[in-house]
């Protein structure tokens, strides 16, 4: 089964002047906010620290939130002309709803890393972080922080009551599916109580119908191909 991507960009807000490690040793120290809801709290403070070890005089204030409550917060903020330094974003349609009030980053990518800076990173984590921008628009309003994948997992007790093999296609899926609910169980369980897991499950299904389509009509929501699986939905 296919694996869909997803991609947590972290951005600047147009507040926040300070570069990394380019600050004087005998500065006082600075303070950089950041929000997000993800990473997981755990491994913010393990970045935080790392990143501490070689910027001592940069401290970092971290709020991790629930994906819901992070949205609420972002808007908030954003209304109110009072977001953190450093927020995280999915590439696309957040970053472009957010984007008068970012900081486009591969000047400054650039001049900490050098002009190869996009080695750095995933070739695909790379290209995402760009999804959304407008034709003509090549600025970078996030880098990478990671990179997840979304897949498909089976329970082998009920494949082995099936005499089945885990399927390999969307049509032997579909097979199991329906026997499966034969014998009075769901066929697929999605744990989507949270309305990111159900659009990137969407856009997941639209991409293996029609690969590409989703990225080539982020910029034309009403075009004829959109509509079409908008409607399916």
């Amino acid at each position: 089964m296919s694996k869909a991507p997803r991609n947590l960009t972290c951005l600047l807000s147009l507040s926040f002047t300070l570069i990394a490690g380019n600050t004087p040793a005998t500065a006082a120290q600075k303070t950089v906010t950041f929000a997000s809801w993800s990473p997981i709290v755990e491994t913010t403070n393990q970045m935080i620290a790392a990143f501490n070890q070689k910027n001592p005089d940069i401290k970092i204030e971290a709020k991790i939130f629930n994906y819901p409550d992070y949205l609420v917060d972002l808007q908030t903020r954003a209304a109110g002309n009072s977001l953190p330094d450093i927020i995280g974003l999915e590439p696309g349609a957040f970053t472009q709803q957010y984007k008068q009030l970012l900081l486009p980053l591969q000047d400054l990518a650039a001049k900490v890393w050098g002009d190869s800076w996009k080695e750095k990173f995933y070739p695909i984590a790379i290209e995402q972080a760009r999804l959304g921008n407008a034709k003509g628009d090549e600025n970078f309003y996030g880098l990478p922080v990671l990179t997840q994948t979304i897949n498909l997992w089976y329970t082998i007790p009920v494949l082995q009551d099936l005499n089945a093999q885990p399927p390999k296609t969307y049509e032997e899926m579909l097979k199991i599916a329906h026997a499966v609910q034969s014998k009075g169980a769901a066929g697929l369980l999605v744990g989507a109580g949270d309305g990111w897991l159900r659009r990137d499950i969407y856009m997941q299904l639209i991409h293996n119908i029609a690969p590409g389509l989703i990225y080539a009509n982020l910029a034309s929501p009403d075009s004829d191909d959109v509509v079409r699986f908008v409607d399916a939905t």
